[in-house]
C-alpha cells in the first residue's frame, strides 16, 4: 500500500471528492437503518403489537 503521508492533506478536489463520498456513505448507512426501523415498526402494527 502506498502512504498517503500526512494525516492531514492540503485541501483539493480530491479531498473534497473523498469527504462527499464518506458523507454519502454515512447517508446511505443513515437511511438503510431507517429502512430497518420502519420495516419493524409496520411489522409490529401489523401484528397488532403496534399503537394501532
Amino acid at each position: 500500500m502506498r502512504r498517503k503521508g500526512p494525516s492531514r492533506p492540503t485541501r483539493n478536489r480530491r479531498t473534497d471528492a473523498n469527504r462527499w463520498r464518506d458523507v454519502g456513505e454515512w447517508v446511505a448507512l443513515i437511511l438503510k437503518v431507517l429502512t430497518y426501523a420502519v420495516g419493524l415498526a409496520v411489522t409490529l402494527a401489523g401484528n397488532g403489537c403496534g399503537p394501532n
